[in-house]
């Protein structure tokens, strides 16, 4: 059996996808969710959907406790050999489950597995391959962005790492996996522990990932599996996410750095101003890319292009579709066509209103 957990904050419009396409995997799976406090709406359509999906185990929290502890609280209530922590805004194709347990049994050694993870149920982008954070990318990335040389050949380095992931039809081996679809196995969880509660949102997934590698055991990503993780809707960028992000991110290096190595590299990032002043051109959503087939359009909501989600262009000229546009949270978006020999054409700016 796999045991499918999901926390939910305020999200549960996004969980009947999510649960439906659960439905159809036919494979032998329970579902805990695990609902933080998000509201009588919330609360009335989980009921709804217990009603719809006879085999939904729902849990209401009375008060917000966190990505962590709610994942945690799913996992003791369940009974499956196979763990998937699962975000509500994804969305399983045909056989995804089934696919990665066989894997699974093969695979030498694994702690976790990621399927291809696609950002839009059209699969026009791929998302990327997860880092695992540490205080030596931080320093790197801090040199980077301080000068336009340096970070030109810091991008073609993230670059050509992530063309590897993207273009691999074979399971590759990862540095890290991502919490919005981690699958594993219980008796994983029984020797590494569970999700470290002192992470109430973010970073949780990094410092899983951590001690199963230090545990001498490996993370997978299996393309022959795929599912939709429609990214930042569980969790709108907003002023109190920003700050959990922060939080989170100085409690996990405290968790696995020193002190004296921490403050080194704060004070290399005060020192390293940035320096990117790379035009961007005004584009419209509407407006046709011109690009060749076998090209990169790389997408990003960050101007650096790190991280980006990547689709490979087939034809002459790519236009984005409305139903993806309409998807995207208001704010500022950049696109760049990479060639295949890795040299990119001028960066496009464009607004979602």
């Amino acid at each position: 059996m796999i045991s499918i957990l999901i926390a939910n904050y305020k999200a549960a419009d996004l969980l009947l996808d999510c649960l439906h396409s659960i439905s159809m995997q036919n494979a032998d799976t329970e579902v805990i969710i695990v609902d933080n406090n998000s509201g009588d709406y919330d609360r009335e359509a989980l009921l709804a959907l217990r009603r719809e999906f006879p085999f939904l185990k729902t849990v209401f929290n009375k008060e917000n406790r966190g990505f962590s502890e709610a994942n945690n609280q799913a996992y003791a209530l369940s009974r499956g050999e196979h763990v998937l922590f699962l975000n509500p805004d994804t969305f399983l194709f045909p056989s995804c489950l089934n696919n990665l347990v066989s894997f699974s049994k093969t695979a030498g050694n694994a702690g976790g597995i990621i399927p291809r993870l696609w950002m839009d149920k059209g699969k026009t982008f791929l998302m990327p391959p997860s880092d695992l954070p540490s205080m030596w990318a931080k320093a790197i990335s801090s040199l980077a962005l301080s000068n336009d040389s340096l970070f030109t050949l810091y991008r073609k380095r993230w670059l050509r790492k992530a063309l590897t992931f993207w273009n691999s039809d074979a399971p590759l081996t990862v540095d890290a996996i991502s919490g919005a679809f981690f699958l594993t196995e219980r008796k994983v969880l029984e020797r590494v522990g569970e999700f470290d509660e002192r992470f109430p949102l973010y970073f949780e997934d990094s410092d899983l990932c951590r001690r199963m590698k230090k545990a001498g055991l490996r993370l997978y990503y299996f393309p022959h599996a795929d599912a939709v993780h429609l990214y930042n809707q569980s969790a709108k960028k907003s002023g109190e996410a920003t700050q959990k992000f922060i939080a989170s991110e100085k409690m996990y290096m405290e968790k696995f750095y020193s002190p004296y190595l921490i403050s080194a590299v704060s004070w290399l990032e005060r020192l390293a101003k940035p320096a990117l002043e790379a035009p961007v051109k005004p584009w419209d959503f509407s407006v046709p890319i011109t690009a060749t087939p076998g090209d990169y359009l790389l997408f990003s909501s960050e101007k650096t292009m790190i991280p980006c989600v990547c689709h490979k262009i087939l034809d002459n000229q790519f236009i984005f579709e409305p139903s993806f546009t309409a998807m995207l949270a208001r704010g500022a978006y950049y696109a760049m066509v990479l060639k295949a020999d890795g040299s990119g054409a001028e960066e496009l700016i464009m607004d979602k209103h």
